[in-house]
């Protein structure tokens, strides 16, 4: 059985897939500078990333994950999102954002473990 942080890799994958694709990623670039500027418009991501990890916890809750253990994985899986996504639009290469977020996931656990 997989363990929480595994479902938030694969879901942190499937966003890679669907939203950060190669073709986006321009438009991504420029989407986040915009918001970088804008102190009205960090505040309403802020507020949506707020939304996606309530959602991803919700998600682990009914996949029987404990509410403490499903909280703090969607916390790591947010973290890793906004590291990828960092990580993802300032790479020279077309590196998949899923490779990066589970990259950023791994080197969490390593964190951890010592």
């Amino acid at each position: 059985e997989a363990s929480p942080l595994d479902a938030v890799s694969r879901a942190l994958e499937a966003a890679g897939q669907a939203i950060f694709t190669p073709a986006r990623r321009e438009f991504v670039i420029r989407r986040q500078a915009v918001i970088s500027a804008n102190p009205e418009l960090q505040e309403r991501e802020a507020l949506k990333d707020g939304r996606i990890t309530a959602a991803m916890a919700e998600a682990l809750g009914h996949r029987g994950v404990a509410e403490l253990e499903a909280r703090v994985a969607a916390q790591l899986g947010a973290l890793a999102s906004r590291i990828a996504l960092e990580r993802w639009s300032q790479a020279d290469s077309d590196e998949d954002f899923g490779a990066i977020a589970r990259r950023a996931l791994t080197e969490m656990r390593a964190i951890r473990a010592r």
